[in-house]
């Protein structure tokens, strides 16, 4: 298994896991699903060259919904260092991710 699929997956489950214990807000909770889920089904595309595009979706996704998340934090009261966390995991994965993307030749057509 890749880096960027246990990345995925270990985000998606500390995600979800939040989810389940409620220490979300309600205007998060449709996103964190969709977050749960795009990482999730990126992880599990068997094909790389499918995969790496699919997470950096999913992790560009996750990484605008945490740092909205962060933000609201930040406004109401003190910082969440977990939502920090995320956000600093995303924006590494998804550099990852790019990183894999720009080193994988681009198939001959013909």
């Amino acid at each position: 298994m890749t880096p960027l699929r246990i990345l995925a997956l270990g985000t998606a489950a500390v995600t979800a896991l939040l989810l389940v214990v409620g220490s979300h807000d309600a205007e998060f909770v449709v996103a964190d699903l969709v977050v749960v889920a795009l990482l999730v089904a990126g992880a599990l595309v068997p094909n790389p060259r499918w995969a790496v595009p699919a997470l950096l979706a999913g992790f560009a996704f996750a990484l605008g919904v945490y740092v909205v998340a962060f933000g609201a934090t930040v406004a109401e009261e003190e910082p969440s260092y977990a939502l920090v966390a995320g956000v600093l995991t995303c924006l590494v994965a998804a550099a990852l991710a790019v990183r894999r993307l720009a080193a994988t030749p681009a198939p001959i057509a013909g």
